[in-house]
């Protein structure tokens, strides 16, 4: 089992543990900042392959600019071919995602498609 946050391995010290009870798996932050604010992953592997769940933490209350905390790389395709891009946000209150191609915001149509699941926004270009 590994704890990410925000896409970084966290590692256990002084204000983070790890603990297994009973095949409980536990993350333990103690004394919470704006630094531990975000997207906490677990990633379960074994033999047979692996499994993820994702939850957002956030501090009471208060607002937090918004973050790119994952997105795609840049590629290359051939005419013709369709392409996914994605990106995953965190902010409070929720941050607006919109695409943009040479400076014109990209609006759904036959060639592209927008939809949202949970905190990441795709952009599917058809060709």
């Amino acid at each position: 089992v590994k704890w990410f946050l925000n896409g970084q391995l966290l590692q256990s010290g002084p204000r983070i543990s790890t603990v297994e009870e009973r095949g409980l798996f536990i993350l333990r932050i103690n004394k919470i900042t704006d630094n531990d604010v975000g997207i906490i992953k677990c990633l379960v592997k074994n033999p047979l392959g692996e499994i993820q769940s994702e939850v957002q933490l956030q501090i009471a209350g208060e607002q937090h600019l918004p973050k790119i905390i994952d997105k795609s790389q840049s590629a290359t395709i051939n005419a013709g071919e369709n392409i996914e891009f994605f990106v995953k946000v965190f902010g409070a209150p929720t941050p607006t995602v919109s695409w943009s191609r040479k400076g014109m915001v990209i609006s759904p149509n036959e060639f592209y498609q927008l939809r949202t699941e949970n905190d990441t926004h795709y952009l599917l270009i058809k060709n």
